[in-house]
């Protein structure tokens, strides 16, 4: 399975670190240099991951709110570059998955990587919608007999 990527960031050795990384865990990286061009990727493009710089916050900001506003079939998993005083209560509240903190080593970008793969992996995308249904059925156990039931969500 290939995962897709975009990075929208400024900073030239930190997308070198991050090209790098992508490069050995086998994920796709297409970096961006503007949040207009971010946002278009974003909405035209399947993508399993993005990752932003908050040093530019109202770009960050766009993308997680660009990332939440995509059909759940298309979830896209985003992780914000933060600086150390940054909280990360108000990160994960604007909607981030994943955050990394500056200043970015080799190791923590590593790490944090591999879990965003992780992530990735199991946020596979239905190539079908669920299809709506409610379908009665029973439950038999040994312990509480006989349960009525709904099957929902096929």
């Amino acid at each position: 399975m290939s995962f897709r990527s975009l990075l929208l960031c400024e900073n030239e050795e930190t997308v070198g670190l991050i090209q790098r990384t992508f490069r050995a865990l086998s994920i796709e990286l297409e970096h961006v240099h503007s949040r207009d061009t971010a946002l278009e990727k974003l909405q035209g493009k399947c993508l399993d991951a993005a990752i932003v710089d908050d040093v530019d916050s109202e770009s960050a900001v766009a993308i997680l709110e660009a990332a939440k506003a995509l059909p759940s079939r298309r979830k896209c998993l985003v992780v914000v570059l933060a600086d150390p005083q940054t909280s990360s209560n108000v990160v994960f509240a604007a909607g981030a998955h994943m955050v990394l903190y500056k200043p970015l080593t080799q190791e923590r970008v590593l790490h944090g990587l591999k879990a965003l793969r992780n992530l990735m992996g199991r946020n596979c995308h239905r190539e079908s919608q669920r299809v709506q249904v409610g379908i009665a059925a029973t439950l038999h156990t040994e312990s509480h007999g006989t349960i009525p039931a709904t099957v929902f969500d096929l």
